[in-house]
């Protein structure tokens, strides 16, 4: 991770290539939130957050669709 002016940049490897993959957020690891989906053209994967500098700490999680 990343953090920019512009927010907190993400970025993933091994993630599943061709599947879907569904980017979740949490501020306490109880509640999760989807805030992307997408489906990777590679192992690798980035993803900017633009709501993370309007948050004191967030987790963040990948999710590969079934």
């Amino acid at each position: 991770m990343q953090s920019t002016p512009n927010g907190l940049l993400l970025q993933a490897t091994n993630v599943a290539s061709s599947k879907t993959n569904i980017i979740q957020v949490s501020s306490n690891f109880a509640n999760w939130v989807s805030i992307s989906t997408n489906v990777s053209s590679s192992n690798r994967f980035q993803f900017l957050d633009a709501q993370a500098t309007n948050a004191d700490l967030n987790f963040y999680r990948i999710l590969r669709q079934p």
